[in-house]
């Protein structure tokens, strides 16, 4: 039994030792629906509805990757939709004309960009603009928003889990022997 715990132990020392602390996967749902828009806007109310998964121990330059677009208003001629993360400031762009650090919403292109801020704590969007093909920018009056943030285990809680689960079922390998012999 002592040999079992000995390597369960080296096990779990091992996964921990192995696991980067300040790293920390963020998982949310964010659904966006802006109104209030300058008279004639194409798209009023205009929603976007994104689910993004993403590591916040560093700056994330424009990139689809981890970003599901569920629904949104605009047509697919806006191009892709990609996003960047600032790990400074903790806060993302969500659009489909992005810098490393910025949103482009420019008149001669359909544009859009939705701001949130406080992405790792609590994620709110401050701002969702759009422009339309040789016509206008547009800034919403009015933003509601419903967030889900959804718990990403950090591997330090996996390590542990599995540990468990080997110290169990070393446990359990253990009494089945004894009771194997007694018969």
């Amino acid at each position: 039994m002592t040999t079992y715990l000995n390597r369960a132990a080296l096990i779990a020392a091992t996964l921990l030792a192995s696991t980067n602390a300040h790293a920390t996967l963020v998982s949310f749902n964010i659904a966006v629906v802006a109104s209030g828009y300058e008279a004639g806007a194409a798209y009023d109310p205009a929603v976007v509805d994104v689910t993004i998964l993403f590591d916040n121990a560093a700056n994330i330059s424009a990139t689809s990757t981890g970003l599901t677009v569920n629904s949104m208003s605009f047509p697919a001629a806006y191009g892709p939709v990609k996003f960047n993360y600032n790990a400074t400031f903790d806060s993302m762009l969500v659009g489909n004309k992005l810098t490393a650090s910025t949103c482009q919403i420019s008149v001669p292109e359909s544009t859009f960009c939705l701001i949130v801020k406080d992405v790792s704590t609590a994620p709110i969007a401050t701002e969702l603009n759009y422009s339309v093909k040789d016509d206008a920018l547009y800034h919403a009056d009015a933003i509601r928003q419903r967030v889900t943030v959804i718990p990403v285990p950090e591997p330090a809680s996996w390590a542990m889990m599995i540990a468990g689960l080997a110290l169990a079922g070393a446990t359990l390998r253990r009494r089945a022997a004894r009771v194997a012999f007694a018969g």
